[in-house]
């Protein structure tokens, strides 16, 4: 079926309306795993960064990388954790993982 114009438009807008942020809502954690997790997303907001391109630059797994955005995981590699550290600079650490204790 080919849409006329103003159905053109209105698909559109409503496909824009309804599609998912960048950084999907939802930590299930909680404790150092949700401190992390919320800075990790907040520094992919500021940087206007997806977690997908993320995981791609610093060598992450992209699927593993959207479950521990998601809370989806109970821990975090040390590997991991020092990757998202190098890659958002320093301002995710390690230690807020609660990696260690």
């Amino acid at each position: 079926m080919k849409l006329t114009r103003r159905r053109q438009a209105s698909h559109t807008r409503r496909r824009r309306e309804n599609s998912a942020p960048a950084v999907a809502p939802a930590p299930e954690a909680t404790g150092p795993l949700a401190r992390g997790i919320e800075a990790t997303r907040a520094w992919l907001t500021k940087h206007d960064t997806t977690p997908y391109r993320f995981a791609l630059d610093y060598d992450i797994d992209p699927t593993a990388f959207a479950k521990l955005l998601r809370g989806k995981r109970k821990r975090i590699s040390i590997d991991h954790g020092l990757k998202i550290q190098t890659g958002t600079m320093g301002a995710v650490p390690l230690a807020i993982w609660g990696v260690g204790e």
